[in-house]
């Protein structure tokens, strides 16, 4: 969410993580708790209201459901619990060093400098991330005139069946994570804990 001071998301299209980095492990096992438990958007924001306490802001939640599961709302939350901070709490660009981390478990643990870059969606004409403390451009991306649509081989007779856009989860009058989310609605009851020893 990009209004109301809203900016907790991180576009997950660009990542570079030491092996066993606390945000991805955080990510990895949160996605996979959320699948495991066919996991909502009252699951979603329960999960956020009991981390933060009463005081957090759940309306974040609400504004993009469907990139809290696994998009880039959902690495900003991760991001957020790893470091100790409230799930929605602001990420800034620029340099995010070890010393900000308030979790009283990993301080003093060498998490490495995190760098988080600028998106810009308008870019002169295309998607651009950039470190602004240094003004570089570090990768760009949806270029004019470029196809998103998969490749196939000339002579291919096979034909795939066309995917919904995520995006599209989150339309209708219905509860976010009810329909078109999960292939199925077997919940596992269960839950997973990643322990690192690193």
């Amino acid at each position: 969410a990009e209004y109301a001071d809203g900016q907790y998301c991180l576009w997950n299209g660009l990542l570079g993580a030491a092996p066993g980095h606390p945000i991805i492990v955080r990510a990895v096992e949160r996605l996979i708790n959320h699948i495991l438990n066919r996991a909502d958007l009252l699951d979603l924001e329960r999960e956020v209201a009991e981390r933060s306490g009463r005081n957090t802001e759940t309306w974040k939640v609400r504004a993009v459901q469907e990139l809290l599961l696994s998009g880039p709302c959902a690495l900003g939350i991760s991001l957020n619990e790893a470091l100790g901070n409230d799930p929605v709490a602001r990420i800034d660009v620029g340099w995010l060093d070890s010393h900000s981390v308030v979790d009283e478990k990993l301080k003093g643990r060498d998490l490495g400098d995190m760098m988080i870059l600028m998106q810009d969606k308008a870019d002169m004409g295309a998607m651009r991330l950039s470190d602004v403390e240094r003004n570089i451009l570090v990768a760009s991306t949806d270029m004019p005139d470029l196809t998103k649509d998969r490749l196939e081989p000339i002579n291919s007779v096979r034909r795939r069946k066309k995917m919904v856009h995520y995006s599209m989860t989150g339309r209708g009058q219905y509860l976010w994570g009810s329909k078109g989310v999960y292939k199925d609605a077997k919940v596992s009851k269960s839950s997973i804990a990643i322990h690192l020893d690193i």
